[in-house]
């Protein structure tokens, strides 16, 4: 291996940042239904055992003067921190003597002050109250939620007053992308021993009236299960957790909704999935109606960093090693060479256009690049080892990176282009 050559050994939760987020538990403390928020704040604190606190807002007036760090002035302005600070000293109060949290009280709008203070302080966890008694209330309450997400690099956990004790079940809107598998080891990390993970996937097939139509139903059906196997293998998933997986047909919000009501899950967790500006702006229908029709808490995970993303899914335990570009003609040769004759199967996304096929039972030939065309070829032949089967050649890839499981084997090779994403991956040799 070369020193020249980016080693990454990690897991989903590290290389989303939440094991290396060191600050406490932040909480919304403001509004109706706050000591409902800081109820289910000091749960999920306890839970992931961290501290909590408690940070006030109080939103500008006109006449209103603060400076830039929150900090405010003037005598009406400081009767309302005086105020909050009591009020939630009264919510802290039944707590007794083990409520020690800290509580602030800032100036500024709600939802970019609370983001900023998350990410400023590695906090692990944004806690804020969404309620369920009044529809326009919790309306209102779900754009405040809405608005921190767009900003936020945390999770966001808009909790519900039902959140009376700590969850146990969850479910999770799984679309196969690092974000919804950021939410799902996020929420993982909320349920105690013996708590039930639920991974649904939701999707609606084709209506067209033709045997092309339905072939792609059936390919996509058929392969979900794999997808299912990758996508829990990359969660670091206590021995305790049970976990389940669902396929609903239909639209997700929806769908995921009715399924976390008919199974009284205590949280549904879902990606924020959008990485253009538009879509970040927008943060996602599915987010956005889930958190404005579920009864239960939400929590939503917000989009990996670029560089993270790309490693998603790794198996648990197994580590990932971005190539060079100068290393990709050597490289690819020497695994070439050593990995001839193991079976593969290759995977080819494009999300752009929906596009994927799957290849099962080939073996490796073999694997090729050329700088000077710009092109990665990689053979698949026959299991019999005397025919070549297909060839699937890559243009301008943009990375290579190697899977290798803890003894060093390569479990899968990854490349990334402008098209999507080619995945091959190995399982055995012939004969062994």
């Amino acid at each position: 291996m070369s020193m020249n050559s980016a080693t990454l050994e990690t897991t989903l939760t590290h290389a989303a940042g939440s094991e290396m987020r060191s600050g406490p538990v932040l909480v919304g403390a403001g509004g109706h239904g706050v000591a409902a928020t800081v109820r289910a704040g000091a749960l999920i604190a306890k839970r992931l055992g961290r501290g909590m606190t408690l940070l006030s807002v109080i939103e500008p007036v006109p006449g209103d003067v603060w400076d830039a760090d929150g900090a405010f002035g003037g005598t009406f302005f400081e009767e309302r921190a005086a105020s909050a600070r009591n009020h939630l000293a009264r919510v802290i109060d039944p707590h007794g003597s083990e409520a020690d949290w800290p509580v602030e009280v800032l100036a500024g709008e709600v939802p970019e002050l609370l983001s900023r203070v998350a990410h400023e302080r590695e906090v692990p966890l944004l806690v804020m109250g969404i309620g369920r008694r009044r529809p326009l209330a919790r309306l209102l309450r779900a754009e405040t939620v809405l608005r921190a997400v767009r900003h936020a690099d945390c999770p966001v956990l808009a909790v519900a007053d039902s959140l009376t004790i700590a969850p146990t079940t969850a479910a999770v809107g799984v679309d196969f992308s690092p974000s919804s598998a950021y939410a799902a080891q996020t929420v993982v990390s909320l349920l105690g021993a013996g708590g039930t993970l639920h991974l649904v996937h939701v999707w609606q097939p084709s209506r067209a009236d033709d045997e092309s139509a339905a072939r792609d139903n059936d390919v996509f059906r058929r392969h979900l299960p794999d997808r299912f196997r990758r996508f829990i293998a990359s969660l670091a998933l206590p021995s305790s957790i049970s976990v389940k997986t669902e396929l609903r047909e239909g639209r997700a919000a929806e769908r995921l909704v009715d399924f976390a009501e008919a199974h009284r899950v205590d949280i549904i967790a879902i990606g924020r999935n959008g990485r253009r500006v538009v879509q970040r702006l927008l943060v996602g229908g599915v987010a956005e109606r889930v958190l404005r029709s579920a009864v239960c808490s939400v929590l939503i995970a917000p989009d990996l960093p670029l560089a993270d993303a790309r490693l998603a899914f790794i198996p648990h335990g197994a580590s990932a090693q971005i190539l060079e570009r100068t290393e990709w003609e050597t490289t690819l040769e020497t695994l070439s060479r050593r990995n001839a004759g193991r079976v593969v199967s290759l995977d080819v996304y494009d999300p752009s256009h929906g596009i994927e096929s799957h290849e099962r039972g080939y073996i490796l030939f073999g694997l090729t690049y050329s700088s000077r065309e710009r092109l990665l070829t990689i053979i698949l032949g026959e299991t019999n080892g005397r025919r070549q089967h297909r060839t699937r050649q890559v243009f301008e890839p943009r990375d290579i990176a190697v899977v290798r499981d803890a003894a060093g084997e390569v479990l899968e090779l990854r490349i990334q282009s402008v098209d999507g994403e080619t995945l091959v991956l190995l399982h055995s040799v012939i004969g062994h």
